[in-house]
This record gives structure tokens, sequence and C-alpha cells, in this order.
């Protein structure tokens, strides 16, 4: 895992970050993750919410959206950075509690395996995922985080609750994390099997 900055995952009392990466759009979950930041905020005010997005908008309609949910969550700190590059990517999820990704339930995203997922892991991040049948398939997230209806913000909300409250539970889901990718999810044990599977295309 040459890319991965690793470190131990930890909640800090009173405070929370919750992550976002990759293209900033409805489809891809913007509008769910803020709804799901607004419902925490409004159950446990006397926590302080941070947002750090890193990614980038597909266009300007998706850029307005992105702008009005900014201007509308009250109370919340908002970090946002541009596209980072893949070897130092991981340097940027340091101070991320959870990592999110609330992407529409449509044709196209049930049939996506989110790789980002798997960074994620390595980098012992507990995560909140939307219930697509590719990654159901492949990886079994509740081992380390939640397999949710992307938009039932308030059951998403109750589960950061969740950890807030049983930090125990987080540390288990953030130690899990990061042992499914050095024994499940590694490179080295994958790559026999991709190339493998490469080769059956070449002549």
């Amino acid at each position: 895992m040459k890319y991965i900055n690793y470190q131990e995952s930890k909640l800090n009392p009173g405070k929370i970050c919750l992550g976002y990466s990759g293209k900033i759009s409805v489809e891809k979950g913007i509008r769910n993750f803020f709804a799901v930041a607004t419902a925490l905020k409004r159950k446990r005010p006397e926590i302080a919410v941070k947002l750090k997005i890193i990614g980038w908008c597909l266009n300007q309609t998706e850029k307005n959206t992105f702008d009005k949910l900014c201007k509308e969550a009250e109370n919340i700190e908002i970090e946002i950075l541009g596209k980072q590059d893949f070897e130092t990517f991981s340097d940027q999820l340091h101070d991320i509690d959870i990592l999110f990704d609330l992407r529409k339930l449509d044709f196209e995203n049930n049939r996506c395996l989110a790789i980002k997922v798997f960074y994620y892991a390595a980098c012992g991040k507990p995560v909140v995922y939307s219930q697509l049948k590719a990654i159901k398939r492949e990886i079994d997230v509740n081992k380390f985080g939640y397999f949710v209806d992307p938009t039932d913000s308030e059951k998403i909300s109750d589960h950061v609750v969740n950890y807030i409250e049983n930090p125990d539970l987080y540390q288990q889901h953030s130690q899990m994390a990061r042992k499914l990718a050095e024994e499940k999810y590694h490179w080295g044990i994958i790559e026999p099997q991709f190339i493998e599977f490469i080769s059956k295309f070449q002549s």
C-alpha cells in the first residue's frame, strides 16, 4: 500500500468530520451528503460538524447547486479541496472521521464498483455507502460501516450519532477496515487474478 497514508482513526469528543470525494453532483450524492449533515446538526447541536469535500463540479448547473447547498448549511464548517493527485489523495483523508458515498441507486451506479471504498478501507476509515448491487456482491461494507438508502438522511444521521455515542464501535469499524484492506483487498493479493483476467483478452 505504497500510496496509502494510514493513521489510526479516533473520534474527537465534541467534533466530527464527514468526508466526500469525487465528482460533485446530485447524481453522485452531494445533496444527500448535506442532508445528513443537516439532520445530524439538528439532532446533536452541541457537536461541531465539519464537512471536508474533495472534488470538482461537472458543470455550471452542478456548481450552482453545490454553492447553494454550502450557503444553506447553517452552523456547519465546510472545507473544499479540488482534485488531488493519486499519490497524495490519502493524505487529505487523515482528518476525516467517516467517509460517505451516497450516490443514487440507478441502473448505472448499481453496476459500478466504486473503487474509492478500497482506499477508504486502507486508510482505516469507516464508511457510509449507498447499497449498490456491485458493492454488495464484492464487499461486506457492514463490517466497517453502514450500507444505506442514500435518501434516508434521518437513518444515516442516526448511524453517525451511534458512532459518536459508541466510540468503541467506531474504533472496531476503523480497525476492521484496515484489516480487510491488508488481508483481502490488498493489490498484492488480487494482482495474480487481475493479470489472469486481463491476459484472457490478449492475443
